[in-house]
């Protein structure tokens, strides 16, 4: 596995792994709730709802990818249900 794609499956790991807590606090920084409904869909289908997500949502979301990727760790492994 290449370098690029390591670190692409790495933050997809990452965004479905987000805790609502994190969601939430990094969504009222830029402003924005993160009432029931917007985390029900979020829990759904992480990649989708950053897809769609207003500028400030994506960026929050990139915040938090961002800041758990660069903590150096081991490639998370997501359980999916």
């Amino acid at each position: 596995m290449n370098d690029d794609l390591r670190k692409f499956l790495n933050r997809v790991r990452i965004l479905y792994c987000i805790d609502g807590h994190e969601i939430e606090t990094a969504m009222q920084c830029t402003g924005l709730q993160m009432d029931a409904e917007r985390w029900r869909r979020f829990r759904e289908n992480p990649v989708g709802f950053m897809i769609q997500a207003d500028d400030a949502s994506q960026r929050a979301l990139w915040s938090i990818i961002e800041r758990r990727e660069s903590k150096g760790r081991e490639p998370v492994k997501a359980v999916l249900i």
